[in-house]
């Protein structure tokens, strides 16, 4: 687990110098998220209440994805024993999150500035 989580840590550490217009940029905003301030209550944003909602989707994709980590499928050892319909109503209801709240928009190809 612990290498997992390295992983994803260096990973997204990583992606703040893709996505910032410049290296200054980057680096004021990794010093935004190391600051004194990380321990301060901070004040509501419109984005907070989608944030968490966020988080609390991501948490149950990667206690699958942990469980599943010895097998070719991850979702394969969930409810494998449930009887054939409510397997396929979670499988359904999984797709139905996943579209429900991915990224529809067009973004920027990330390798534009090199």
């Amino acid at each position: 687990m612990w290498q997992i989580a390295t992983t994803f840590a260096l990973t997204v550490f990583a992606w703040i110098f893709f996505r910032a217009s410049s290296v200054g940029h980057a680096w004021s905003y990794i010093t935004g998220i190391f600051s004194k301030d990380i321990f301060k209550i901070p004040f509501y944003h419109p984005e907070l209440r989608a944030s968490i909602t966020i988080i609390l989707l991501i948490i149950p994709f990667l206690l699958v994805e942990w469980s599943g980590r010895e097998t070719n499928y991850a979702i394969e050892k969930i409810g494998f024993n449930w009887k054939r319909p409510v397997r396929w109503g979670f499988y359904i209801f999984i797709v139905f999150l996943i579209g429900m709240y991915m990224h529809t928009e067009e973004t920027e190809f990330i390798y534009f500035q090199f």
